[in-house]
């Protein structure tokens, strides 16, 4: 076999890589047992308690296992997706488990495809192949793969679809191609809401982009041109705003219905309802009591209507809506009274989600049938992202071309905009997994970057 005309056939490289990291995450799943899930609740939480309702015949209600009425805890899309797996496979079978764990691996196989893409616009082929290899045997990939049922493996791949489709843009920006991107993010946000933030910045580089590429391909055709006429049809200025207008109009169209559903239901035109008691959970005098007193992180889930009666009583009693409106009222009696405790907790929080919880027991055992504990190599693989990711940016940084900059100027953006409302309301591990294919990539970049130095210093000596 000859690698080398391998390595060069991109489809060949990249059908080899996903077909890899298929095979390892079904085989992780097989081999560990992890679509045995102990209960019910263990079987997607809130979204799958919400499936099962949908599945039932009883709508889009109860996320937290007792029929308690409508909801719009969650976006709609992974609940309606697992209620359609249930309605084939059985409410919470293990069939439904295979299934559902199937296609999480097979969308965590998929992200390798946009994540090279994105790491051969910024550095070159080879760093997107290393990347997307990176990407196909991470621990932290295959894990949230063949454990989690929820929406991570899902919205990774279409967050990382949306930046690479950012990249293609600006030279196609027709009105076609600008409804069909509008569409992507209607159904990105529909699966989950917290993307949005960072709509406006790719909206806004977008538009810089554009107007870039239009500037250049101006310039290019006036010194082909071969008539005045020519040059100044060429030279009028293209609709760039009536487009990203279309991308937004495409966005909301998609959102529309549920918003709609939302506002008839609860009089309140929004994606989910949940910001009060995800903002209340860590942002408590309670919890912080029991914080302080314990240094254990796992007492900010003591106020959730899963584990407090007393809150599932009253979410039962005055319904959704109004005990939202109740958690947020109390969260901002606390903020105002302890403005101090709610600043430490804030910058805990961005601690913890880029670096982990790194002290006691923090396991990553989840569904997976294992004998020892993985504790060590779940800190790991937290941790040691961030250096190297922050090495690469820096060198990328320096690397790359100034009039190219502006791409990484996306990728900040996306790592910045992403995390902001976990550091207000609360953190885990979870959350922070849609930013690491990109935080992979600049680890290759800065191991490289790395290499390079020693091999250079080599040479010298």
């Amino acid at each position: 076999m000859n690698f080398s005309k391998f390595y060069e056939n991109e489809n060949k490289m990249l059908c080899f890589t996903v077909v890899a990291a298929l095979s390892i995450r079904l085989f992780c799943m097989y081999y560990l047992k992890s679509y045995i899930i102990p209960d019910d609740w263990d079987f997607g939480y809130e979204t799958g308690s919400v499936a099962g309702a949908i599945a039932r015949g009883e709508g889009f209600s109860s996320p937290f296992r007792e029929p308690t009425g409508p909801t719009a805890l969650l976006p709609p899309l992974y609940p309606y997706f697992l209620a359609f797996i249930f309605k084939i496979f059985g409410i919470f079978s293990r069939e439904s488990a295979v299934a559902a764990l199937s296609v999480n691996c097979l969308f965590s196989a998929l992200t390798c495809i946009p994540l090279y893409f994105i790491g051969k616009k910024l550095f070159g082929r080879q760093a997107g192949y290393i990347a997307a290899a990176v990407l196909a045997l991470y621990p932290v990939s295959i894990w949230y793969a063949v454990n989690t049922i929820w929406d991570t493996a899902i919205f990774t791949f279409l967050c990382m679809t949306l930046i690479h489709g950012a990249f293609l843009l600006p030279g196609r920006f027709t009105y076609r191609n600008a409804a069909l991107y509008g569409i992507l993010m209607g159904i990105t946000a529909l699966l989950k809401s917290v993307i949005i933030a960072f709509y406006p910045f790719l909206l806004l580089w977008l538009y810089v982009q554009t107007i870039r590429s239009a500037k250049i391909e101006r310039s290019d055709f006036s010194h082909i041109a071969k008539n005045r006429f020519a040059s100044l049809t060429k030279i009028r200025r293209a609709p760039e705003l009536s487009r990203i207008f279309l991308v937004c109009l495409a966005a909301f169209i998609v959102l529309s219905t549920w918003l709609l559903r939302n506002y008839i239901i609860f009089g309140r035109p929004m994606i989910n309802s949940n910001f009060g008691l995800e903002f209340k959970l860590e942002n408590n005098m309670n919890t912080w009591k029991a914080f302080e007193k314990t240094g254990d992180r796992s007492v900010f889930m003591k106020t959730h209507p899963t584990m407090n009666p007393e809150e599932f009583y009253l979410y039962k009693v005055v319904r959704e809506i109004i005990y939202m409106k109740i958690s947020l009222d109390e969260t901002r009696t606390f903020i105002r009274e302890h403005p101090g405790k709610f600043a430490f907790l804030t910058l805990r929080r961005i601690y913890y989600f880029w670096c982990g919880d790194l002290s006691g027991k923090n396991d990553w055992a989840g569904n997976l049938k294992v004998s020892f504990s993985v504790s060590g190599l779940k800190k790991l693989f937290l941790f040691l992202p961030v250096p190297l990711m922050l090495l690469g940016m820096w060198a990328a940084y320096l690397k790359i071309k100034p009039e190219s900059r502006i791409d990484l100027w996306l990728i900040a953006a996306y790592l910045f905009s992403l995390p902001l409302v976990y550091y207000l309301t609360h953190v885990c591990a979870r959350f922070r997994y849609p930013l690491e294919p990109l935080m992979l990539l600049f680890a290759v970049c800065g191991l490289r970057e790395m290499a390079e130095r020693l091999r250079s210093k080599r040479d010298e000596g």
